[in-house]
């Protein structure tokens, strides 16, 4: 649907165009693709959903704006997403199928044409392992909780190539300190009086309350 519709739009150089109303509608295409894939819209008949959809883009009469409704429309999906479907989404494990798209919706400003981002655990991963988590003198269901968290998308990020290689895996609390002031809200990373590791779950807990309010937005 999106190749058809950029062949309708006919537009030169459309993906390089600065055009305000282009850059908004190569937004809100790539809105799109990442909600109709998050909700496997073409996992069942998808000859006769794409047939469908041909029809609704060969109806449109202006191509200027991406039918972003009216595709839904012809889907029967939501333009957005209920508490168990972001319920679902934040438990979505780190480079898994579905984690670079959810991640992505949760950056909305990011120049995605002339930057590459990785998926980068907030609080390192080496540090969850059975053996360091007793080290710290975790009993056996602290070491579950941890374990149940630090590989979903609650504990991850997209980082820029050079800021990830800086990073590495730096723990959280020493890293935060050296960021600049708009840092924790580009990345909805909760106020807390420590980011120490003990404090992993309240992480969790507040970060969780963050990106759910992110996804209902969208």
């Amino acid at each position: 649907p999106i190749a058809y519709y950029l062949i309708k739009l006919n537009k030169n150089d459309y993906i390089n165009s600065t055009n305000k109303d282009d850059v908004s509608n190569q937004t809100m295409i790539q809105k799109w693709l990442i909600l109709v894939l998050l909700k496997n819209s073409f996992g069942g008949s998808s000859d006769s959903t794409l047939s469908n959809l041909r029809s609704e883009l060969v109806s449109i009469v202006d191509y200027t704006k991406f039918p972003f409704d009216e595709l839904n429309k012809k889907l029967g999906i939501g333009e957005g997403f209920s508490d168990e479907e972001i319920e679902n989404l934040l438990h979505t494990n780190y480079k898994t199928k579905y984690s670079y798209p959810i991640l992505a919706l949760l950056y909305p400003n990011r120049d995605w044409k002339d930057n590459s981002y990785h998926e980068d655990h907030i609080f390192p991963k080496s540090l969850f392992t059975s053996a360091k988590l007793r080290a710290k003198g975790y009993d056996d269901k602290k070491i579950e909780e941890y374990q149940q968290y630090f590989n979903t998308v609650i504990n991850l990020q997209l980082l820029a190539d050079s800021e990830n290689r800086e990073k590495n895996a730096t723990d959280f609390d020493l890293w935060i300190s050296t960021r600049e002031s708009n840092f924790k809200n580009r990345h909805s990373i909760p106020l807390l009086s420590s980011y120490g590791f003990d404090n992993f779950i309240d992480f969790i807990n507040e970060r969780k309350k963050l990106l759910k309010t992110k996804l209902k937005a969208i």
